[in-house]
């Protein structure tokens, strides 16, 4: 979503100039201005995966490395935030902070357990991350054996 594919290099750079293009998915500049920054999928139009779409927030790159480049590097996002835009804030924005997105007494136990520490990793590599279990309301509802 955030970086400089086919439909950017292609057309949009040529139709509407460099300028412009740069002010697409601005992501860090609401981040800085107070808005709160939400996670979600574009599925089928892009990644269900959540971690690609991190790994794309934090780097304005492809992933998939389909592509090079990087699509206006100043609205890159800091990691720790985009992993609040898919857990407390989404769960915030739906109204259901009180019962999910962070681990607190009270709240439903729902986590992933990856394969590696996020912090620990080169941000381009988030997107290959697997997730080796997962709970759900306290119950462990997939894991790797």
């Amino acid at each position: 979503w955030a970086l400089p594919d086919e439909w950017i290099t292609e057309i949009n750079i040529p139709e509407l100039g460099i300028e412009r293009v740069n002010r697409m998915y601005p992501i860090r500049s609401i981040h800085d201005a107070g808005g709160t920054i939400v996670g979600g999928s574009d599925w089928a139009v892009t990644t269900m995966n959540p971690l690609i779409a991190i790994e794309t927030a934090v780097t304005r790159q492809d992933p998939s490395n389909r592509v090079e480049g990087t699509l206006n590097e100043s609205e890159r996002m800091d990691l720790t935030e985009m992993l609040k835009a898919y857990t407390i804030n989404a769960a915030e924005v739906m109204h259901q902070g009180h019962l999910t997105g962070s681990i607190e007494v009270g709240k439903f136990a729902d986590l992933i357990i990856l394969e590696k520490n996020l912090y620990e990793i080169s941000h381009n590599e988030i997107g290959e991350v697997r997730v080796i279990e997962t709970v759900l309301e306290g119950n462990t509802v997939f894991r790797i054996d």
